[in-house]
């Protein structure tokens, strides 16, 4: 048997298995990534788009692809003529596509919390291919919207509220970011007041929730050793709760990399076990663009974690938050997938060579 000791681990390598992704058919669950070097995945597709603006441009004119707004903005237009006027040209065609025109012609008030163009340009594919189902569309649509007035000067740290679609989104006020579902609001474009009530322009599209952090790992097959340790150690009880939480989310591959004997030790001993998985979760949502921002964070377990940024992205103590798995959204604070297993008292020895 190893003995645990307080001690660094060098911690290195290791590629998320999946993300927590809602599918075409409105089953949410995870799809996995099986590619190891995550460099050779397709990065996201970015348009770049040449733009000649002529001065007799069309009041309601779409400048296609482009998210400046570049047309004055009437006061008294509502929310569906103010899409057409920011350009939003890619969520207002969703719009129609989902049948919600007079939705948000209507007297209102809503908010509605827009994604840029590029933000949709920038979708991961499943994503894309998702919304080519008429009924994840309209949910994905009304999970943009709520029922009633929010400026940014109304949000507050950690509030939820309700949307159309029937499911809560949680907003996180970092310093001079806010974020909506983890999506970052256009300090450029925010508070654009319509005759029904006020929009937001955010850089990403949001994924609606489907449940808390245990209900979304249950259901992700590259968690599977995860959950497993959170049975035998009874903190799922504490990851179905209120919270919020953020869980730094180690996949199967992470629990992978330790020797066999490590492994068992782990599990054979649930004290020690349950010490290290306090040791990934921290009371709050940390959505990945607020890491950059934080040098550490307190955990369950009373210890720190470093937080560093370097060309190969957000790290957390040795681990690497990993892009394609961030920001993976729960009714309860969020999931942050990494690609190792964060053990600072794990003995040397502990990974495989």
């Amino acid at each position: 048997m190893m003995v645990f000791e307080k001690m660094d681990l060098d911690q290195k390598g290791g590629a998320v298995e999946c993300s927590l992704l809602p599918q075409r058919h409105g089953v949410e669950r995870c799809v996995g990534w099986c590619n190891d070097d995550m460099s050779s995945m397709a990065a996201p597709l970015k348009l770049v788009v040449l733009l000649f603006v002529v001065a007799s441009a069309a009041t309601f004119g779409f400048v296609q692809g482009s998210d400046l707004n570049l047309v004055s903005i009437n006061d008294k237009a509502n929310l569906l003529e103010l899409i057409r006027k920011l350009n939003l040209s890619v969520f207002y065609d969703n719009v129609v596509k989902a049948s919600l025109v007079a939705q948000l012609q209507a007297e209102g008030p809503y908010t509605v919390f827009a994604p840029s163009n590029t933000a949709f340009n920038n979708a991961p594919p499943w994503q894309k291919e998702a919304m080519k189902n008429s009924s994840y569309l309209v949910k994905l649509l009304n999970y943009h919207i709520l029922q009633d007035e929010v400026t940014l000067d109304d949000i507050a740290n950690e509030m939820l509220k309700p949307t159309l679609a029937g499911i809560p989104v949680r907003f996180n006020v970092y310093d001079e970011m806010v974020t909506v579902q983890c999506s970052v609001i256009d300090n450029q474009r925010k508070d654009k007041m319509a005759s029904n009530s006020v929009l937001h322009v955010i850089k990403r599209v949001m994924v609606p929730n489907s449940g808390t952090i245990v209900d979304v790992l249950s259901a992700c097959p590259a968690f599977t050793i995860l959950i497993q340790a959170l049975q035998v150690t009874s903190l799922q009880d504490l990851l179905r709760g209120e919270g919020p939480f953020t869980l730094f989310a180690p996949t199967d591959k992470a629990f992978a990399r330790l020797t066999q004997q490590t492994r068992d030790d782990l599990f054979s001993n649930p004290n020690i076990l349950k010490e290290l998985l306090l040791y990934h979760i921290v009371n709050g949502t940390y959505c990945r663009a607020s890491l950059p921002h934080l040098t550490y964070l307190d955990t369950f377990n009373g210890d720190k974690l470093t937080i560093s940024i370097s060309a190969g992205g957000v790290h957390v103590n040795g681990a690497t938050v990993v892009e394609e798995g961030a920001d993976g959204s729960v009714i309860n604070g969020v999931v942050q997938s990494i690609d190792s297993l964060l053990c600072p008292f794990c003995p040397k020895g502990s990974l495989k060579n």
